[in-house]
């Protein structure tokens, strides 16, 4: 893919939220050795890393680090190599800290682009709002360093009923895209989405 603003590659291969809200390692993961050798090697490539979404504003989904019983939303994948079921979401303090966050990485050397959850749960305008609020922050932070975004349709941690998003989705990207035309624009739909969705 390329990147419409300043026409430099995003990497053919992406790491998916794994890295978490500032897209630079996440504890206690950074603890492990695995992890950081993942950590380095995304750096030293220059692989396009997607922060863990965020929301507008700060938010406690289901997941809180100093909480011992929401760990089980983190597990272990019977059966696979080092694999991990991430099902935890949404925890994060807002789209300004977390823009901190993302612009430390990058000045950190890795290569992060924001990803931003929608809370159609609040009402279709307030959701739309709140995204293009978000995405005036990230441009406003990270400056020339932005110029891409993921829209998360997909989390299912949102209280929202997933597969009857598509129009507030349809239609929040496109008004993204009216707001921001210089803003390649990612739109992460779930697996439930109807492929005439996509």
């Amino acid at each position: 893919m390329i990147d419409l603003r300043n026409g430099k590659k995003i990497s053919d291969v992406v790491i998916s939220t794994a890295l978490g809200h500032g897209g630079s390692g996440m504890f206690p993961y950074n603890l492990l050795p695995g992890y950081r050798s993942l950590m380095r090697a995304a750096r030293k490539t220059g692989t396009t890393i997607f922060s863990k979404s965020a929301t507008r504003h700060k938010r406690i989904g289901n997941f809180i680090l100093e909480d011992p019983r929401t760990w089980k939303y983190v597990q272990r994948i019977r059966g696979s190599f080092n694999g991990m079921l991430n099902a935890y979401g949404l925890t994060n303090e807002g789209a300004a800290i977390e823009a901190q966050k993302i612009y430390r990485a990058r000045e950190g050397g890795f290569s992060v682009i924001p990803n931003f959850f929608s809370e159609f749960a609040k009402g279709k305008s307030v959701a739309i709002r709140e995204t293009l609020e978000a995405i005036e922050i990230y441009a406003r932070v990270l400056g020339n360093q932005f110029s891409a975004v993921e829209l998360n349709y997909s989390c299912p941690n949102s209280g929202c009923e997933i597969r009857a998003n598509m129009e507030n989705c349809a239609d929040c990207t496109s008004e993204v895209k009216k707001a921001f035309p210089w803003l390649f624009v990612i739109a992460k739909i779930a697996y439930d989405h109807p492929f005439e969705f996509a």
